[in-house]
This record gives C-alpha cells, sequence and structure tokens, in this order.
C-alpha cells in the first residue's frame, strides 16, 4: 500500500507521432538556385542551417560575399554580422566585385553585436530571412544558445562562416554542433565552395576564382 505521505508523478504529457501520412503531406519551401550555385549546391530548402568553413586564404571571405549577393538577388533580406572585417575596406572590395550595389535594398551589414541583441533584432517585422554570421568563433555563442536560437526562428537561415582545427574540422563546441545540424556543408579550398552535406548538384562545387581554383587544382593532383 502507499503511504499517505507518497505522491503519485504526474503524467508527461506525450508527443503525437508523426504518421507517413503526415509526412509525405507535408510541404517545404525551397531556395530555387540557378546556374553555377545549381550545379553546386542543388535545390536546399530556404531555412535551416549551412556551415562555411576552411583554411585561411582560401576564399573563405570572397564566396561569402558571392552567396549573400546571390541570395539577396532571390529577393532574401540578408543580415550580416561582420565580425571579422566590421566594415573594412577588404569587405567593401569584395562587395563591390560582387555587385552587391545591384541587390543592395536586401542587404544590411551590422558590426558585431551580443547574442541577446540578435535576438531582438530577428523578432522585428520585415526582419532577416537569411543571417550570416562571420564567424561562430567570434561570435562567441555557447551551445546552449544556439539551440535556443533554432527553437525561436526555424523559418530563417544561419549561415556561419567557421575556422578550422588542425585536423580541418569546424572549430570549438558551437562550431561542432552546428556541422552535426547543418543541412549544407560547404568546404573551402582552393576557390573551390565544396559541397559536403545533404544537398549538392551535379558538379558539386563552386568556383570562387576560376584562375587560382585551376592553379590550385592542377598543382594537387599532379
Amino acid at each position: 500500500m502507499k503511504r499517505k505521505e507518497d505522491k503519485e508523478e504526474p503524467k508527461k504529457r506525450v508527443k503525437r507521432a508523426l504518421t507517413v501520412k503526415n509526412l509525405l503531406s507535408k510541404t517545404y519551401d525551397f531556395l530555387e538556385l540557378e546556374g553555377e550555385w545549381k550545379e553546386a549546391f542543388g535545390r536546399p530548402e530556404s531555412a535551416g542551417n549551412w556551415i562555411v568553413y576552411g583554411l585561411s586564404a582560401n576564399g573563405k571571405t570572397s564566396f561569402a560575399v558571392a552567396l549573400i549577393r546571390m541570395l539577396a538577388g532571390l529577393g532574401k533580406r540578408t543580415l550580416l554580422m561582420s565580425i571579422e572585417e566590421k566594415d573594412a575596406s577588404t569587405l567593401q572590395r569584395a562587395a563591390i566585385r560582387a555587385g552587391w550595389d545591384e541587390v543592395g535594398e536586401n542587404i544590411q551589414i551590422i558590426l558585431p553585436e551580443e547574442y541577446a541583441d540578435l535576438v531582438a533584432r530577428l523578432k522585428l517585422q520585415r526582419s532577416p530571412d537569411v543571417i550570416v554570421i562571420d564567424s561562430v568563433q567570434r561570435f562567441k555563442m555557447r551551445v546552449s544558445q544556439y539551440f535556443d536560437l533554432q527553437a525561436k526562428f526555424p523559418q530563417k537561415l544561419f549561415i556561419w562562416i567557421s575556422h578550422v582545427d588542425k585536423k580541418k574540422q569546424p572549430q570549438g563546441n558551437t562550431a561542432v554542433e552546428i556541422t552535426r545540424d547543418a543541412s549544407l556543408k560547404i568546404w573551402v579550398e582552393g576557390f573551390r565552395a565544396i559541397s559536403k552535406g545533404r544537398y549538392s548538384g551535379d558538379k558539386g562545387y563552386y568556383t570562387i576564382w576560376e584562375e587560382g581554383a585551376d592553379k590550385y587544382w592542377t598543382e594537387k593532383i599532379q
């Protein structure tokens, strides 16, 4: 017999499982990439997480700038948190080369801000569809904050630029968790952005700088 002081455990509400019908009837929003972007990355979903990682001086920043230009051209309101370069002349030159002025109404640049400030910004009306953070390591976001960000903004696309460790893997616990979640893992090497994630096109890579890529990959194969 139960003693009076014993209390019954409250019943925990069990979440309803998805049925096959639920899964097959679900609709998704995809990015309709074109040309070399489609050849590289196929038809990825328009929300979630991507991570762009690689060694220095291989084209990460140039790729990120080109990627922002492409997404803004698709009509996506795109925000760059420029922690690494801030508003330096190097970012200005890269933006000019990429043609940001042609889609300037869809691009915003912010300088480093705290996690709470970013959350407040993303809660505003007409907040960005795409958020590019350069870099994960300099943002100093905890793993718990990363998961909180995903729960608060499931319809947004976050693109994380990351440094790598000695094993050429994204550096730090937060970057590791992002990589596990990421639908697109984009490895940048020798001026090519190579798809390592769930989406890939017929070619599987995007060339950032033709001349530099040809030289690098020719020498590597030899």
